[in-house]
């Protein structure tokens, strides 16, 4: 009679392997380069569990792990920080949602679609800027003449010279004597369609009427046009 003991050892250690297989976590996924949604953010997360979270030009370390109950838990020791997020990865999006359940999405990429979308994070939040300038400089002219002035006249400079990589940008004055000021994206940014418009128009009767797209997704991408803090 042949002994089937050899046979039942490797079926159970082979059992158990799957098992081990099938409650491993997705610590693996996490691995690279996230993105916020609308570029302003990115997280760029290590193998050793540590990590980098960048805004703008400021960047801090991290560290992170994922636990049980797909909780995924990120700390800042630098500023006494420590959250843990629930969290969703399907493909190459990732969705965290913090205590108060708040949603937050990110991207992975790599590293020339990152370069990219940092870029276009950067011109966007130019859009508020070259908006507040062109407003300081307005005002000050008509302080000083009592009217209106084109861009020539109260000397403005958009950015680059009118066209840069995302934006188109305009000003004059309008025949009804009041100023004119707006951005238009000229390609897609993201999920904000091209020919979307950023205007602001001023006059001395009523003052500065501020104006931004009706899509949301091109909104978030400019908070502070959104908010009026331009000037």
């Amino acid at each position: 009679m042949v002994s089937t003991k050899p046979t039942v050892a490797v079926g159970f250690v082979l059992a158990i392997m799957f098992m081990l297989s099938c409650t491993g976590d997705d610590s693996s996924k996490f691995v690279g380069k996230w993105i916020f949604e609308d570029g302003s953010e990115s997280l760029e997360l290590f193998k050793d569990g540590t990590g980098v979270a960048q805004k703008g030009n400021k960047g801090m370390a991290i560290s992170w792990k994922v636990v049980e109950n797909k909780r995924f838990v990120v700390t800042a020791t630098a500023l006494g920080f420590s959250e843990a997020y629930d969290y969703e990865i399907s493909g190459k999006k990732l969705t965290l949602t913090d205590s108060k359940g708040k949603n937050e999405t990110y991207v992975k990429v790599t590293a020339a679609e990152a370069e990219a979308m940092a870029k276009m994070a950067s011109e966007a939040e130019a859009v508020s800027k070259a908006a507040g300038t062109w407003i300081k400089l307005q005002q000050a002219y008509i302080m000083e003449v009592d009217k209106m002035g084109s861009c020539d006249q109260i000397g403005y400079e958009p950015p680059g010279n009118g066209k840069t990589t995302y934006f188109t940008y305009e000003c004059g004055i309008l025949q009804n004597g009041n100023a004119y000021w707006t951005a238009k994206n000229h390609v897609d940014l993201g999920e904000c369609k091209a020919g979307n418009n950023w205007t602001i128009t001023y006059s001395t009767s009523i003052g500065i009427e501020v104006k931004q797209p009706n899509d949301e997704n091109c909104t978030k991408l400019t908070p502070n046009f959104r908010k009026g803090k331009m000037y």
